[in-house]
């Protein structure tokens, strides 16, 4: 009998009465085949982990982990277009920064020539030559204007596809 009263185990009901309750053979094997399964399954994820190197394979290992790890992607994918825009911002800046010096070295030319040409011992012929380098710097500084950084204008606000100056051949 001592075989039967292993399968047997004490339970106590809702109203404090001891309740006897036969485990049998089936219960017993599903419940050490189920502990197996788990078991196993847990070692294959830790398996899995230490093969990998990481303690979140798939999701569902740990949805807070995963979502953090995604939004963790997510920040160092915005953190790396941001450092290729600053870089391309910089280009542009240097080469916006070169067209305004050029700028201002032309312009402090023409400033030149024209007090030269407004000076009264200035010749007829003296004047017409200021004239016609003055119309060449002008075309110089419509090329500087419409200076281009790939194919975006520099100058041009937000309408970088467009050139921001024009010559009027009839004038030039």
């Amino acid at each position: 009998h001592r075989s039967n009263d292993a399968n047997r185990h004490q339970h106590v009901n809702g109203k404090g009465e001891n309740m006897t309750m036969r485990v049998t053979e089936l219960t017993k094997n599903k419940a050490v085949r189920s502990n197996l399964t788990a078991n196993s399954n847990e070692l294959q994820r830790v398996m899995v982990g230490m093969a990998t190197g990481k303690r979140i394979t798939k999701p569902s290992d740990d949805p807070v982990g995963a979502a953090k790890v995604q939004d963790f992607r997510t920040s160092l994918n915005l953190s790396k277009t941001l450092e290729k825009n600053i870089g391309a911002d910089k280009m542009w800046l240097t080469n916006s920064e070169a067209a305004v010096q050029q700028i201002g070295d032309v312009l402090q030319h023409v400033k030149e020539l024209a007090l030269e040409g407004g000076n009264s011992a200035s010749t007829t012929e003296f004047r017409q030559n200021v004239a016609t380098e003055l119309r060449t710097i002008v075309r110089d500084l419509v090329k500087l204007a419409n200076k281009r950084d790939g194919k975006l204008y520099l100058f041009s606000g937000t309408k970088t596809f467009t050139p921001p100056l024009a010559i009027n051949s009839e004038v030039l």
